[in-house]
């Protein structure tokens, strides 16, 4: 049989039939979930029989991958009937020994690798629910372990598993696997039993036991991979009949248990993997999950609850709960709580800079130093929490004395994006808390780690249950939820200008505050007094920090023609130095762009201002490591009409702009709907008032290229957003002013 026509055949026969499973998957629960899962296998089976001579069976694998999200809830909500009806299946009715590691090797196979999604579910009820599922799949299995090759019947499958000392998890009968444990070298071959041919295919028995798939052959495919602790997995070698096809998997939390252990955090407890509500942790109410993966290799770490509009009015209605007895703390009560979590924050910094740095992708370096900038924001408002001062007014008559106060506003929510998942937390939940406010986070999806590490760590040090919630999900869902109800007072949103546009329009019917920080289009202006050493170093800072996806950074960089060459050499010389690498490897400088999309957007803008006459000369392409990585880029000459001077690229690419005067710089640095922050280096002091007093953004740094810092106001005007965090003006927002008028 030619490979296009057995590719052809295969892909049909899998994905016509677990198409077919999905169909009727909603009637199979009441039915048993444990005989849809024979189904499943049973579809698999099927279609390794055709593939197994394909070197692309791979590519029918991923045809497979796109059927089954239908699927992946039936599971998430099947899996405890599943332990109560046959946790005593596996080894005389003990679900841990015998085929509860079998459970395991089928959640490698079938539901890890074919991208259903059963992470949310605690590691013992997966065990137990999943024993054994060798007599439903109707596998043999041979592991090949340290004794040799072991070839057992399916009887004695569990006492093949029991008596090996390789087997998946390296555990002794009846004992529970090891917390920590991960063995270094594993093989299992599955291999499918011949059965006598039944019925047509998809039909079931009265017994809602599967059919044999009709008129296919037995077929034998084996499956090598290796468990590596920490590191990538290796096929093994042997030497196996070459029908077989061999997979090798890439190893991480995604494919290998337990996810803490290949994290390699110091505190495992950090690593969570549910959403939290009121002081638990829960999974979803329809048992979906969201998958989060390290952009700087593609692997799955772990997912959290897809959550939506039931869930988020639970963690509103725990808010509203909280309120009256977080609010009615005094000052220096709600600030010692405060200082605590700023205490565990920096104790943890390694775990959490880490953390981060898996999910976003940010060098480990960034990540941490993020974390005390994070920090610093609990660490100031637990000290403004006891400076929430008012006023006393002269009254207007004799008898009449005024005086204002301010008092908290309420439930409020903060909705969170990807690239400082730390930090944009802590500078709407620091204001939130000392003001003695509740909040509902909602993080990015990309990122909810860090964000459900943080509120591990608020728990631990004090803050009461409801106070502060985490509810990770659809974004659509749930912020149509928060802004829509109207237990909540206040929203606090960082991300684009368009979805801050939209929360503006649904809070507007129930007059909710709002406090928006949206995107910017920052110039760089280099003036011919500057000093270019320090510019550049400046530039080089604020440009491609974080891969250049902060919302501060540069994006326009303007020189004056006095100093446009010289300039542009000195940059380009810095940029070349510039390594990019995976974010946990020391010396890198640039990690990956959060995905695809985000790398596309650069291109796009290179190819369109090359195409006005731009000059590339530096990077301008993918980097060779694959992936969302793209070389750092320095294009010159670009002419003002190219996109790349009215958009904002958030990534690492750099277009140099010439001016004549000073006024053609400030003209061109305005010239934009943003307003967030801009930069320029000057020694003259009288063009350094004129130019910061002309340019219209909400910060301007002047002779240097990093402006954050939790003692200013961080905000900006225009399309750039409303409101300022951090300082001692990033409270008010949190606060409502009462006056107070009484007569004596």
């Amino acid at each position: 049989m030619s490979a296009g026509c057995a590719r052809s055949v295969g892909a049909e026969l899998v994905v016509a039939g677990l198409a077919a499973a999905a169909d009727v998957a909603e009637g199979l629960l009441d039915r048993g979930l444990i005989a849809f899962c024979g189904d499943l296998g049973e579809l698999v089976g099927g279609g390794r029989e055709v593939a197994a001579d394909l070197t692309g069976f791979v590519e029918v694998l991923e045809e497979l991958r796109l059927q089954t999200s239908r699927l992946a809830q039936l599971f998430g909500r099947g899996i405890r009937a599943v332990e109560a009806a046959h946790a005593g299946i596996g080894d005389g009715g003990d679900g841990i020994g015998g085929g509860g590691h079998l459970g395991l090797v089928v959640r490698l196979l079938a539901v890890d690798y074919l991208g259903l999604d059963l992470a949310h579910v605690p590691r013992h009820e997966l065990i137990a629910g999943l024993a054994g599922f060798d007599h439903l799949f109707r596998f043999h299995l041979r592991l090949d372990g340290s004794a040799g090759q072991q070839d057992r019947g399916h009887g004695a499958c569990h006492q093949c598993f029991h008596g090996n000392s390789l087997s998946i998890l390296g555990c002794r009968r009846l004992a529970p696997p090891a917390r920590n444990y991960t063995p270094t070298r594993t093989q299992v071959w599955v291999t499918r039993r011949d059965r006598p041919r039944r019925h047509q295919a998809g039909q079931w028995h009265d017994n809602a036991e599967r059919h044999e798939l009709a008129g296919r052959p037995a077929a034998v495919l084996a499956w090598s991979f290796a468990v590596q602790c920490g590191g990538r997995n290796r096929a093994a070698k042997d030497g196996s009949d070459d029908r077989r096809v061999r997979q090798t998997f890439r190893s991480g939390p995604a494919a290998t248990m337990p996810e803490e252990t290949a994290m390699q955090l110091k505190d495992t407890a950090l690593f969570r993997q549910q959403a939290y509500i009121d002081g638990a942790w829960l999974d979803a109410d329809s048992g979906q999950t969201i998958s989060v993966n390290n952009p700087a290799t593609g692997e799955i770490l772990g997912t959290v609850p897809k959550m939506g509009a039931a869930e988020t009015r639970r963690a509103i209605d725990a808010a509203e709960r909280a309120l009256p007895a977080w609010r009615d703390l005094t000052a220096k009560e709600r600030s010692q709580k405060l200082r605590r979590w700023f205490e565990l924050l920096m104790e943890n910094q390694d775990d959490l800079g880490r953390l981060m740095t898996l999910e976003q992708g940010k060098p480990l370096a960034e990540a941490k130093g993020e974390i005390a900038y994070a920090a610093s924001f609990i660490e100031w408002f637990a000290e403004e929490a006891k400076r929430i001062y008012g006023d006393t007014i002269p009254g207007h008559q004799k008898d009449k004395r005024i005086l204002v106060i301010k008092q908290p506003i309420g439930v409020t929510a903060a909705i969170t994006p990807w690239n400082f998942p730390a930090a944009m937390i802590t500078r709407k939940a620091g204001p939130a808390l000392a003001a003695g406010c509740t909040m509902v986070i909602k993080p990015a999806s990309q990122t909810p780690f860090s964000a459900l590490a943080m509120v591990e760590l608020a728990e631990r040090a004090g803050i009461p249950k409801g106070v502060l919630s985490v509810v990770t999900g659809s974004a659509g869902d749930i912020g149509n939820e928060l802004t829509a109800n109207p237990k909540v007072r206040k929203i606090s949103f960082t991300g684009s200008t368009e979805v801050g546009a939209k929360l503006m329009e649904q809070c507007a019917p129930g007059i909710k505050k709002v406090s928006l920080e949206l995107g910017g289009n920052a110039p760089f202006i280099v003036f011919d007094d500057a000093d270019l050493d320090e510019a550049v170093k400046g530039a080089m800072q604020s440009k491609y920090r974080n891969a250049g996806q902060t919302c501060v950074c540069v994006n326009r960089i303007y020189v004056q023609d006095g100093v446009y060459d010289a300039f542009a050499e000195k940059f380009q010389a810095a940029v070349a130095k510039l390594r990019v690498g995976n974010g946990l490897e020391e010396g890198t400088d640039i990690g990956p762009l959060i995905d695809d999309r985000a790398a596309a957007k650069v291109r796009e803008h290179i190819e369109d201002a090359v195409a006005q006459g731009a000059r590339l000369v530096a990077g301008g392409q993918a980097h060779q490591m694959g992936g969302s990585y793209f070389e750092p880029t320095v294009l010159v000459d670009v002419p003002d009409s190219a996109k790349v001077a009215k958009e904002e690229t958030f990534g690492p690419l750099a277009p140099l702009f010439r001016f004549k005067d000073e006024a053609e710089a400030i003209s061109k640095a305005n010239d934009t709907e943003f307003g967030l922050a801009s930069y320029f280096y000057a020694r003259d002091l009288g063009r350094v008032f004129r130019v910061a007093e002309a340019l219209e953004y909400g910060m301007v740094g002047i002779n240097t290229g990093l402006i954050s810092t939790e003692v200013a106001p961080f905000g900006g005007v225009k399309s750039s957003g409303l409101g300022r965090e951090g300082s001692k003006y990033g409270i008010e927002d949190y606060l409502e002013i009462k006056y107070l008028c009484m007569g004596i």
